[in-house]
């Protein structure tokens, strides 16, 4: 209930931002005119997707209103969430032979536009990543606004193909653990981990940590509850957040309020677990291999995972699907000085034809959407989403990363950093450059 109120506060509150930016670059529209355009979308996986869609249900809602309700955004048919890559320098691998996965529909206009994960695609977009590599961000309206300015000077060849119209950062990861652990000599030890950032569990993956005997993690399942994640697996269809393919973003299929509300535990999507890989995790890690107890989303159910590498932001809908809530939690969060573990990178990109074919003025509109503002936008949203679920946790359950704890993770990082480098080196690029540069961005707009 605490969680539920105070999303719905956020949302309020960033209405109202959203609003006032608008005021600030108003955007005139023909009255009148009688054409309407629809632009079909996609989105990344949906699994990850049902946290973060109040955010596109929003920004949509402001394109409609600037619009006059001439341009509209509806979920396209057949969605297929990115095929997600373990090792860079291939392309990912299709849906099917008629389907090369949601970049290559967006590439060949049969959907209009594309919200994705572009390190989801390293061989696509492999300098973006320097933004999700170990300790790099702080706060995501800062490096947004750097991402912008990195991706134009650093990367403008990975962006031709298509027209980019945001690219912004989640909230920090912090760390979330059974209560049990706060007493423990090193939290940063709890597994299973589960995380949806490949550099996060090749850091933790790289922490020294010894082994627990069966009998005591059994135990640990045994105090904690054992807290199972099958019910967050990506697998639903972004369509059928927005009530089925084709019908407006932010509505039901039966024409209603809008379907995710935060707020309404009932709005919320269960995806239907699948089975689980074979062998477990078969990702290689840059650091030696990754354990089979460090997890990423899809590897979810094969363990009762004792902790999350996740923004805040996430942890109502789990508490709502059961992932969490049934043990007391402790929360280990960066602190204030110090760069948080890690964050997501996302980019808004629009096929071009079909920008060419809107008429002048919605061009106009979709040219004021596309910048820098537009990514601080997201990050603004995104970023309220964490503080209103913070806000609703008791301040006895949370506590700053000690200066100790970071050093740890400082020296693994320094190995996922090193292994990233000679991925660049591999391809052609000076990964320390792009690092240093990505610095520069950050401190240069972080106050």
């Amino acid at each position: 209930m605490l969680f539920a109120r105070s999303i719905a506060r956020a949302r309020h509150a960033l209405a109202g931002l959203a609003l006032i930016a608008v005021a600030a670059t108003p955007v005139l529209v023909h009255a009148g005119a009688p054409a309407t355009v629809t632009l079909r979308y996609k989105m990344f996986e949906a699994g990850d997707a049902v946290y973060w869609y109040p955010v596109f249900e929003a920004w949509a809602q402001e394109i409609a209103r600037r619009s006059d309700g001439r341009l509209k955004l509806v979920a396209a048919r057949d969605e297929t969430p990115l095929q997600p890559m373990t090792s860079p320098g291939k392309e990912a691998k299709p849906a099917s032979p008629a389907e090369p996965g949601a970049l290559g529909a967006l590439r060949e206009g049969r959907i209009d536009l594309l919200w994705l994960r572009p390190t989801d695609l390293p061989a696509v977009f492999p300098r973006i990543g320097a933004f999700e590599l170990p300790l790099m961000v702080r706060d995501a309206k800062a490096a947004s606004r750097a991402l912008w300015e990195y991706m134009h000077v650093y990367a403008p060849d990975e962006l031709k193909d298509v027209r980019v119209l945001a690219m912004h950062v989640q909230g920090p990861a912090q760390l979330h653990l059974p209560a049990t652990w706060r007493e423990a000599a090193d939290p940063l030890c709890a597994r299973p981990l589960l995380t949806g950032s490949r550099p996060l569990r090749h850091l933790f993956a790289g922490l020294s940590c010894p082994a627990p005997s069966p009998k005591a993690a059994a135990q640990s399942n045994h105090e904690t509850g054992g807290l199972r994640v099958s019910s967050v697996r990506p697998g639903e269809s972004a369509a059928s957040l927005n009530g089925g393919p084709g019908t407006p973003a932010g509505t039901r299929a039966n024409g209603g309020a809008p379907r995710l509300d935060p707020a309404d535990a009932s709005a919320v999507p269960r995806p239907q677990p699948k089975d689980p890989p074979p062998g477990g995790v078969r990702e290689q890690s840059v650091v030696g291999g990754v354990q089979k107890e460090i997890l990423s989303p899809r590897d979810a159910g094969t363990a009762d995972v004792q902790a999350f590498a996740l923004p805040f932001a996430v942890l109502p809908a789990m508490a709502r699907q059961a992932a969490v809530g049934k043990a007391p939690m402790l929360h280990i969060e960066s602190d204030a000085d110090q760069a948080a573990l890690a964050t997501r990178v996302y980019m808004i990109a629009m096929n071009p034809a079909a920008y060419e074919a809107l008429p002048a003025d919605l061009r106009a509109l979709i040219d004021d959407a596309a910048d820098a503002g537009t990514s601080i936008w997201f990050a603004t949203h995104m970023q309220a989403l964490d503080q209103a679920a913070r806000d609703s946790l008791s301040n006895d359950t949370i506590r700053p990363m000690s200066l100790a704890e970071y050093e740890r993770l400082r020296t693994a990082a320094r190995a996922v950093q090193k292994a990233w480098l000679n991925e660049m080196k591999a391809l052609g690029f000076d990964g320390q450059q792009l690092i240093d540069g990505a610095r520069t961005l950050i401190k240069q707009h972080t106050r």
